[in-house]
Formats: C-alpha cells, structure tokens, sequence
C-alpha cells in the first residue's frame, strides 16, 4: 500500500526536505515535487546577484536532479487550487494529483495593490526583470555610447520602497552594481523595525558612504510617468525615479484561503508548533506560506531553511500514520 506525500512549491523548506529523503528514504512512500518553474533561487545569495558577485546559474538550485537523488518525482506546473474533501491538488493543464499527506512550501506575492513598479518577490519573477532594470540606469548614467555622460547625478535613479533588512540589503546591493552617479532612494516610514538604535545608527552611517538617501516616510501613492515613477509620500511631497522596486508586504497565493484552510487576514495558513495546519492534519505548510501561531516570524528565507529539518521529521511521522 503506497503512500502519498506531495510537496507543493520548490521553496528554501521543500529543497532540504528532498534532500533528507535522499538521504533517508522511507518504503512504502512515493514522493512527488510540484513547483512552477525548473529552478529555486536561494534568496540569501539574490542580494551578491544583484551585487554582481554571482551568475544567475550560481543562485539557482535545479530542482529535477534533487528529485531525482530523492527517488521523487518532479513535476512541472502551476497549481490553482486544493480539493481536500478528495486530497487533491488542482493544476492548471494537468490532471488533479491525489495525496495522503501534503506540504506546501509555495512562497507569497507582492502585495502592491494595483500600484506599477517591480516587486523583488516572488523572487523568481524579480530576477527576469533585474538584466534590464540594470541596463536602463546604466544608459541613462553613462549616454548610450558608454562614456560617462557626467560626474553630475542621473536625475532620476532608483526607488526601493520598503526600509526593512531586505530593503536594505537590496540597496546596497543596487549600489555596487550602478554607476555612482545614479540616484538610489530608499523610502519607507522606520528604517529596520524590530531592530535596536545601534542597528539602525550603523546603517545610516555606511548609506551615507555609500550615497543611498533614505526618505522617512510612507508611500500613499504611486503612478507611470514619461521619464518612469512618481511617488506621493505621506508628507504630500513627491520624489520621482526611472525604476521602482518594491520589497515590502506579501500576500499569500488567493487558493490558499479558497481552499477552507484557515488562515490569517493576508492569506497564510496557521500552523501549530508541528508546521501542521490548525483545521487539517493532513497538510503542513512552511516558509512564507505559513503563519506560526503565537510565533510569528518574519517572511524571509532563513526561517524556511530552520524550519526544514523540523518538518522533514513530521513529515516522516505523518506519512507513516
């Protein structure tokens, strides 16, 4: 009698999970891979990518050779839903696939609201557009020709929206990268909530080495202009940029909260202390997906790498009965 553990999502949680199945496989369990594309960038090296330290190649873990180290099969494909009256994962194109136990380890979305500009997650999709967002304010500081057009700033450079320790990150990173005579503006009410004075003190002392403005206020408002962006801010000033990246709030995917799982107000389902679902003990959720109850953690990629090892056990136990 086989059993069914499906994994939805290449996320930083489901790629240590593959890897502890291949190194401890369990008989009498088929395991099977779900994610929309061929590759998982690793988020903690996106920032050295956009640095230029990496290749794209680099940051990116192929997910079919992992499956196949782990006896799993690796299935490529948009999943649009759950029918768990019937333990069925609904995807787009294909047939609906059957489990005993599911994990989902499916990441979240920009939650922008309708507002234009480039979100940084889902990672995957930021790192499609970051060649030309780079190559565009490069032109623009150097004159198509490649020489330097001035020593005198772009007027218009870059926008990262969102002061938080990815914001941050992406900054600096943006920085090492761009000419120095673009522009880059990091907006965003309190510079590294959650983090102590010395913290914060530190930060704004290597922006101002390394030219980044920080603008202490919240964004209300932004449209497409001719030469890019114009934010409105909460002080009813307006700063204008050529390129707009957002690395604030997620959501979760909308077929999580469809599916009946009970969730928070952005979608993410609430898990127990186990990475179980708190109304369905046959799904565990990780990573951004997940709202730990009680334990709230921020949704960033090193609490899906310390959750992997917890979950794989779980998982083990669960699949067995």
């Amino acid at each position: 009698d086989v059993r069914d553990l499906l994994l939805l999502g290449g996320g930083h949680s489901h790629v240590q999970v593959l890897k502890h199945f291949a190194m401890q496989p369990l008989p009498g369990v088929r395991l099977t891979l779900i994610s929309d594309d061929y590759v998982s960038p690793y988020s903690g090296m996106v920032p050295g990518y956009i640095a230029g330290h990496y290749s794209l190649d680099e940051i990116q873990i192929a997910l079919e050779p992992l499956c196949r180290r782990a006896g799993a099969r690796f299935i490529c494909a948009k999943v649009t839903g759950l029918d768990r009256d019937s333990g069925r994962v609904l995807m787009v194109g294909r047939p609906a696939l059957r489990y005993d136990v599911l994990s989902i380890n499916s990441g979240a979305q920009p939650n922008l609201h309708g507002l234009p500009g480039i979100a940084v997650k889902p990672i995957g999709g930021f790192l499609t557009q970051w060649p030309g967002l780079l190559a565009s304010t490069s032109c623009e500081a150097t004159g198509d020709a490649g020489d330097p057009a001035s020593s005198a700033p772009s007027k218009n450079g870059v926008a990262l929206v969102g002061a938080g320790a990815g914001g941050i990150e992406v900054a600096f990173a943006c920085r090492a990268s761009m000419p120095a005579q673009v522009p880059i503006k990091l907006i965003g009410p309190t510079l590294l909530p959650g983090l102590n004075r010395a913290a914060r003190k530190l930060v704004r002392q290597a922006m101002r080495e390394k030219n980044i403005e920080y603008i202490a206020q919240r964004v209300t408002n932004a449209c497409t202009a001719a030469d890019g962006f114009r934010l409105s801010l909460d002080n009813e000033s307006v700063e204008e940029a050529m390129q707009l990246l957002w690395v604030t709030d997620v959501r979760a995917p909308h077929w999580l909260a469809e599916s009946g799982l009970d969730c928070d107000d952005k979608g993410f389902v609430r898990v127990n202390t186990f990475l179980q679902s708190v109304n369905d003990r046959h799904i565990f959720v990780a990573g951004d997906a997940a709202h730990l109850q009680g334990r709230e953690r921020a949704k960033a990629g090193v609490f899906a790498v310390r959750a992997a090892p917890i979950l794989a056990a779980n998982l083990a136990r669960a699949v067995q009965g």
